[in-house]
C-alpha cells in the first residue's frame, strides 16, 4: 500500500495517519501521514532557521534537483488512480517536472540588488509590471492542490529561486510532493529549507494546525477560486496585506527578472494561483509580473 510521509528537516515522519481513497477506482486506498502539533512546530522552527544560500548556489541546487528527480511506474499508477486521468497525460506531467525545476535557473545569473522597505510590499514599474517584495526573514506557507502533479514543482522552482524557505501543506491527492522535496534536499538545499506536511482537513483540529502555520509565516501561496482562497486564508484586505493574482504572466520575460509563476512552463490556466504577502518586509528579491490584478 502506498504511504505518503511528512518530510520535516529532511527526515521522513510517519506516526499518526489517515486514509486517502480514489473517486475513480473503487476500493483503492492509501495511507497519509497526519501531522501533529509537534510536527507543525518543528516544521515552523526549521523554516525560520533555514540556510537560504546565495542566488548562484540556489540556481545550482535547483539544476541538480532537476537531474536527481525520479519516479517509478508505481508513482504514475498511483497518480492515475487518484486523479482519474489517462496514463499518457499523467506521465507527461511527471516528465515536465525537471524542466519546471530548471526553468528559473537562467534568471538567477543576474540576481537583484537590495531595496529599501516599500509600502504594501509592491512597487509599480508601469501599468503592467509590479515588483513584488520577498521577506528577508521568515518563510512561505503553501497550500497545494491535488489536481495537477506539476503544482509542487511550480512552487519549488519559484520559492527556491527566490530564496524563501517554505512549508508545504499538500493535498492528500498530491502524489508528487515527497518526490520533489527529496530531490531538492539531495540537490543541496538545507533540509530545513523545505518542509512537507499533510493533515486531515476534516478533523476537528485541522483549523488549529492550519492557522498555527499561517500566523507564523511571512508569505502565503495557495490555489483556487477567490472564494476558496479567501475562506482558506481568513485574511482581511487591508493596507498591510497585498493580494496578487498571478495567472497572467507574460510569455516573454527578461532574464533580469524571476517569475513567481511557472505558467511559462506549462502551468494550465485552470490552476489559478495567488500570492498573499502578509507582512511588511525589507526586500530580498522580487519578481516581474504582468497584469497581476491587485485585489486589495
Amino acid at each position: 500500500m502506498v504511504k505518503c510521509p511528512l518530510l520535516i528537516g529532511g527526515k521522513e515522519v510517519f506516526r499518526d495517519s489517515f486514509k486517502g481513497t480514489s473517486l475513480f477506482y473503487e476500493g483503492y486506498s492509501y495511507d497519509i501521514a497526519n501531522a501533529g502539533t509537534l510536527d507543525i512546530a518543528q516544521a515552523i522552527g526549521n523554516a525560520k532557521n533555514a540556510l537560504r544560500l546565495s542566488p548562484e548556489e540556489r540556481a545550482d541546487c535547483l539544476y541538480k534537483a532537476a537531474d536527481i528527480f525520479s519516479y517509478s511506474n508505481d508513482d504514475v499508477e498511483h497518480a492515475v488512480k487518484i486523479l482519474g486521468m489517462p496514463v499518457s497525460i499523467v506521465k507527461g506531467h511527471f516528465e515536465q517536472i525537471p524542466f519546471i525545476l530548471k526553468g528559473l535557473t537562467a534568471a538567477i545569473s543576474s540576481r537583484f540588488p537590495m531595496f529599501d522597505r516599500l509600502q504594501n510590499n509592491t512597487e509599480r514599474f508601469d501599468d503592467n509590471t509590479l515588483k513584488v517584495l520577498m521577506p528577508e526573514e521568515g518563510f512561505g506557507y503553501v497550500v497545494t492542490p491535488g489536481n495537477d502533479v506539476r503544482a509542487m514543482a511550480m512552487v519549488a522552482a519559484n520559492l527556491c529561486c527566490l530564496g524563501l524557505p517554505f512549508i508545504i501543506k499538500a493535498s492528500k491527492e498530491d502524489a508528487v510532493a515527497p518526490l520533489v522535496m527529496k530531490a531538492l534536499i539531495e540537490g543541496g538545499f538545507d533540509p530545513r529549507f523545505c518542509n512537507l506536511v499533510y493533515f486531515d482537513i476534516t478533523a476537528p483540529d485541522a483549523p488549529k494546525k492550519h492557522f498555527k502555520i499561517l500566523d507564523a509565516c511571512s508569505v502565503v501561496w495557495t490555489f483556487g477560486s477567490d472564494e476558496t482562497v479567501d475562506r482558506v486564508l481568513r485574511y482581511e484586505r487591508s493596507s498591510k496585506n497585498t493580494y496578487l493574482d498571478i495567472t497572467d504572466i507574460t510569455e516573454n520575460y527578461s532574464p533580469d527578472f524571476g517569475l513567481l509563476s511557472a505558467k511559462l512552463f506549462g502551468n494550465p490556466a485552470s490552476l489559478k494561483s495567488r500570492i498573499v504577502v502578509t507582512r511588511q518586509c525589507k526586500v530580498l528579491d522580487y519578481a516581474a509580473m504582468r497584469n497581476p490584478g491587485i485585489l486589495s
